[in-house]
């Protein structure tokens, strides 16, 4: 018992050092990850933008302020996602959730509609549903716009994708238990993974299949109890656009008919963005980024979604 507590005592030192040099390593890397963002008090969100702090508002979303209580002759719309809903990168009141608001305000001429966004860079599908479920739907919601990327299956914080912000602002109780834990989900991740392909997003699709489904699934029951439709968006990945494009469109296919299953519209943005030129749409074409639009493709986004909403939402309703 001595021996085996020795071990486990130098396994902890080692792998809380090693834990310790990661962190150096990305608080160098990212000049200002403390002046924007900081741990959340739920464990299971890890993160959170500073509230009132770097044009984020009292809850910690890039957006205006909103009253929790909506007025009688509100259409409200929520927005939910991660960076591509927050518009990281484009200019404020670029992203297709404000575009959006001002179109149905405008061009519309319906001033009585206001957009929600509740999203956060990094966020994968199972942070969203907590931020729907403890957060959104306090708000009365009339629609539900989720923002769909297809890294949103991935681990927070084992595979990768969350910008480093989920390593960063994570602290496990035990940093030799959270290696077993990590070492556990590879083996699981290459287990489920046998027969898919290597390139990154087809890959998730194709090992996290089941986790998906069940996911969706998830969003369409809490949407049914509180009676809030659902328009489930899927975005496109715009790196490399033409090389990936008919396995992506299988990907597209599937998630189209599982939001189907569990009672929701969808709206697929490779539909709307796939005629575009798309160096007008990427919006780092240069640095290769697969997944955030330019101030030009969100305008592009936000509307084919107004034009969906009005359509099957605001009319019938008289509004």
């Amino acid at each position: 018992m001595g021996s085996l507590l020795i071990i486990l005592l130098v396994a902890e030192t080692f792998f809380a050092i090693s834990a310790a040099r990661l962190h150096t390593r990305l608080f160098d890397r990212y000049d200002n990850i403390d002046l924007c963002t900081e741990a959340h008090d739920d464990p299971r969100l890890i993160y959170t933008i500073k509230p009132n702090r770097c044009g984020a508002n009292s809850l910690g979303f890039f957006d205006a302020e909103h009253e929790l209580s909506k007025p009688p002759t509100t259409f409200r719309i929520l927005v939910i996602g991660d960076s591509v809903a927050q518009g990281l990168g484009v200019p404020e009141g670029s992203s297709f959730g404000m575009q959006l608001q001002a179109l149905l305000r405008e061009e519309y001429a319906l001033p009585n509609t206001e957009v929600i966004i509740m999203a956060r860079s990094g966020y994968t599908t199972s942070q969203e549903l907590i931020v729907l479920t403890d957060t959104g739907l306090s708000f009365d919601p009339d629609l539900i716009v989720w923002s769909y990327v297809l890294n949103d299956p991935a681990h927070p914080i084992f595979n990768h994708t969350s910008g480093d912000l989920g390593r960063y602002f994570f602290d496990p109780a035990s940093h030799t238990v959270h290696f077993v834990r990590q070492k556990v989900f590879e083996l699981r991740e290459w287990y489920a993974a046998r027969g898919c392909s290597s390139k990154f997003h087809l890959f998730l699709h194709c090992a996290y299949r089941e986790q998906i489904g069940t996911r969706i699934e998830e969003l369409g029951r809490i949407t049914r109890s509180n009676d809030t439709p659902v328009l489930f968006v899927i975005h496109p990945v715009l790196e490399e656009f033409d090389e990936e494009l008919d396995g992506l469109m299988e990907v597209h296919g599937d998630l189209a008919t599982m939001a189907r299953r569990a009672g929701m519209e969808v709206i697929d943005m490779l539909d709307v963005l796939g005629d575009e030129n798309l160096d007008l749409v990427r919006q780092r074409p240069e640095q290769h980024d697969p997944w955030h639009p330019s101030a030009y493709g969100n305008s592009l986004i936000a509307a084919a979604l107004a034009k969906t909403i009005v359509a099957d939402y605001l009319e019938p309703v008289g509004r």
